[in-house]
């Protein structure tokens, strides 16, 4: 999207609406009285739509029914948006697609300086996997529980990874036949955040797994590009609708 980017309000809890209650009726409502309402959507990308007016880039959002809504971009300024990511928005209706799809504007900018993004449940003041791994380096023991976003299966580990996007590993089974553990492991959901709880143990570098101990660690814990590894113990999903042993 050239020369377009988008303003994205950090939400105060007042007058915030749940995604859930975004509803056809509720949509249309707002869209009539002009008011603005703030909400947690996903981002799913970028994409040319008719909004009724012009055909021009727009930012796709849905909700967690998989409702969509488009928001024109023009005007603003302000960070990258990820796609599988949740943001908290301030914004208002102000049309529907030729196909019935709700169209809507973001209500304020914000500084260039201002870091604006609300992403779910992670906070700002969560360490890095940057910030752990310098700890670790340094001697310092390992956390063992991180909020973190599940990322998907990488073999025998799970990849999470923090608000920068950076992953670390938890490996949840002993190989691909230990089907005990895919059970354990069956409703995590991509792009959603939990409270991940591991025992560290070693990092992956150039795909190879490194134990805490090993003669080649010390080296390893100090190199950039190492994968931080622990072994899995559960997740528990910080939005509290299920629970993961």
């Amino acid at each position: 999207m050239r020369g377009v980017a988008l303003a994205v309000s950090l939400a105060t809890a007042c007058g915030a609406l749940s995604a859930e209650a975004l509803d056809r009726a509720t949509i249309h409502a707002l869209m009539h009285n002009g008011r603005a309402v703030e909400a947690r959507l996903l981002f799913t990308g970028v994409q040319a739509q008719d909004t009724g007016a012009a055909y021009e880039d727009c930012l796709e959002f849905q909700d967690d029914a998989g409702r969509r809504t488009v928001f024109l971009s023009r005007g603003f300024s302000a960070p990258d948006l990820r796609s599988g990511r949740y943001y908290r928005l301030r914004f208002q209706y102000v049309r529907y697609t030729p196909r019935g799809v709700p169209v809507a504007q973001l209500t304020q900018a914000a500084g260039p300086s201002t870091r604006d993004v609300f992403e779910d449940d992670i906070r700002e003041t969560d360490p890095r996997v940057a910030e752990i791994r310098a700890r670790v380096a340094g001697g310092d023991a390992a956390p063992t529980e991180i909020r973190l976003r599940y990322s998907g299966k990488r073999g025998d580990f799970l990849a999470f990874y923090d608000i920068e996007g950076r992953e670390m590993h938890f490996r949840y089974r002993e190989d691909r036949f230990d089907r005990r553990a895919e059970r354990r492991v069956a409703d995590l959901i991509e792009g959603q955040a939990y409270r991940v709880k591991g025992r560290y143990a070693g990092v992956l570098l150039n795909s190879q797994w490194i134990a805490v101990g090993a003669p080649e660690y010390a080296a390893a814990i100090q190199d950039p590009d190492c994968i931080l590894a622990y072994e899995y113990d559960s997740a528990y999903p910080l939005r509290a609708d299920q629970i993961l042993f």
